[in-house]
């Protein structure tokens, strides 16, 4: 009979001795926490000033626009760079790396004194 203080990784244990429980196969590349954390590094976030700028400026984004713009995230991340300018087609995109953000966007045509500063690199898709 087991004592009914027997701890659950104790009766675990001697149930895996004696052949009556199988021993758990964890994969942790599967489990839900990491599947969960793999799409929060995937997706592209834009902080409040780039969506009021965006919505200002008239500038849009279709789907094959914001994979391009995960990619050129993604390119930059493994180059280590924290900040970077991302051209795409006629639109430029000041994003923080870590955090995957867009900070600020505008059309190419927007930019008036054409230059950007506080970023260490430039993606052009």
């Amino acid at each position: 009979m087991i004592d009914r203080d027997m701890n659950i990784k104790v009766l675990e244990s001697e149930l895996l001795k004696k052949g009556r429980l199988e021993p758990r196969k964890e994969n942790p590349s599967k489990s839900f926490k990491n599947v969960v954390e793999s799409l929060k590094a995937e997706e592209v976030k834009f902080s409040k000033h780039a969506s009021m700028r965006i919505q200002d400026r008239g500038v849009s984004f279709n789907n094959e626009e914001i994979s391009k713009i995960r990619d050129a995230i993604q390119k930059a991340e493994d180059k280590g760079v924290k900040d970077a300018l991302i051209f795409i087609d006629d639109k430029v995109l000041i994003t923080n790396i870590k955090t995957r953000t867009v900070i600020t966007a505008l059309k190419n045509e927007q930019m008036d004194e054409k230059v950007i500063t506080n970023i260490d690199g430039a993606v052009i898709i």
